[in-house]
């Protein structure tokens, strides 16, 4: 009866485990928003022409999962006939730090947040969440070009339904299941009595990140960035985004720990193995791990391995798969290196991994042979 108990309330457990993960999987799969936000000027009152427009957006790794972007733009405004005060604003991600200004004199800031702050807003929602005001003492028939530098934090796209990698299947508590993909959207502004044809892009990147699939890129070896300048139209209305896309592919997974149980044959016959250790993926489909494995009597082992795993960014119920190879590394009773291949079987954070270990003659020590098999479990 208490074993019948225990393990009832074993299965409890992993059920609401697993109704957990599952409610998490959900609201990873919301597409909420569709990028960070950023807007042309919005004229408040009787329109005006605009009559240039050039915009420029350098990204830089901000931390582990976002990006610190930089956008730079540049409007040629121009007046009727009639004198009258112009007032104009420009939306973008809240907490984002703003410089406006009109003929070259500062003409209104906003200073930024605390990352966190920015994190948040910009993470609940695509929608602008703030805004930069100036006011345009503008002439009859003048002209003046508006400056925006803006500098805000980018947050991975909010849809990553199939884009989690097997690293997060393993890890789900620890390496967060976060998009590879960034979008910049810029969005409308006017009312604009006439606005040209066409918008000069320029978008800057590391050359190791991948950009917007429309614009085409030139590699600069000497900066080693990625960008691009050259005319773009403008959107067939107005009123739609125009998205800068960015892709950071290469990019590590922070994985997490792992502890196994299963047996092991050597010299000495069948014996148990035991192995603690931590995981991360760099690329997403190579594992680097380093674990330390024992028999519990006599034999010490430190493995640091690399595997090849597939698949990548699957549904959950297909079965993970990997293979590797591995530096074991016997530090008890003997100090000797070896070679291991191995390989992996599982679902979820449970896996089968079977391992071979071959350490050669050395020292006078004579060849020897290990092998294991043992179910590990990651968090």
């Amino acid at each position: 009866m208490w074993r019948s108990g225990r393990v009832s309330r074993v299965l409890a457990v992993g059920l609401a485990l697993t109704i957990g993960l599952a409610a998490r999987e959900a609201e990873a799969c919301k597409c909420g928003y569709s990028g960070t936000p950023i807007a042309a000027p919005k004229i408040t009152g009787e329109p005006i022409d605009l009559q240039g427009e050039s915009v420029q957006l350098r990204c830089d790794r901000a931390r582990q999962r976002d990006l610190v972007c930089t956008w730079k733009a540049a409007y040629v405004l121009h007046n009727g006939e009639a004198a009258r005060t112009v007032e104009l604003a420009v939306a973008h991600v809240g907490g984002a730090a703003v410089t406006l200004r009109l003929g070259g004199v500062v003409a209104g800031t906003s200073q930024a947040q605390a990352i966190a702050a920015q994190r948040q807003a910009a993470e609940r929602g695509w929608k602008a969440e703030g805004e930069t005001r100036a006011t345009w003492a503008a002439p009859a028939n003048g002209t003046v070009t508006l400056t925006v530098d803006a500098t805000f934090l980018v947050t991975p796209w909010g849809c990553t339904c199939a884009d989690g990698g097997s690293n997060y299947r393993r890890h789900p508590w620890v390496s967060r299941r976060t998009s590879r993909s960034y979008f910049v959207n810029y969005g409308p502004g006017g009312e604009w009595r006439s606005a040209p044809a066409t918008m000069t892009v320029e978008h800057d990147i590391p050359w190791r990140w991948t950009g917007d699939r429309d614009l085409v890129y030139r590699r600069d070896g000497e900066r080693r960035r990625a960008n691009q300048a050259a005319p773009r139209p403008t959107n067939d209305r107005w009123d739609e985004h125009a998205r800068f896309d960015v892709d950071r592919r290469w990019r590590v997974d922070p994985g997490g720990p792992v502890v196994g149980a299963g047996l092991g044959w050597g010299p000495e016959g069948l014996r148990p193995r035991l192995r603690i250790g931590y995981e991360l993926a760099y690329p997403r489909v190579i594992a680097h791990s380093l674990v330390v494995e024992t028999d519990a009597r006599r034999r010490v082992l430190i493995v640091p391995s690399w595997e090849l795993t597939i698949p990548d960014g699957w549904p959950v119920f297909f079965p993970d798969l990997g293979a590797g190879l591995g530096v074991p590394i016997e530090v008890v009773p003997e100090a000797r290196p070896g070679v291991r291949v191995h390989a992996r079987f599982g679902f979820w954070i449970f896996h089968l991994i079977g391992s071979f270990d071959h350490f050669p003659a050395i020292r006078g020590l004579g060849i020897q042979r290990l092998g294991s098999l043992a179910l590990q479990v990651g968090f």
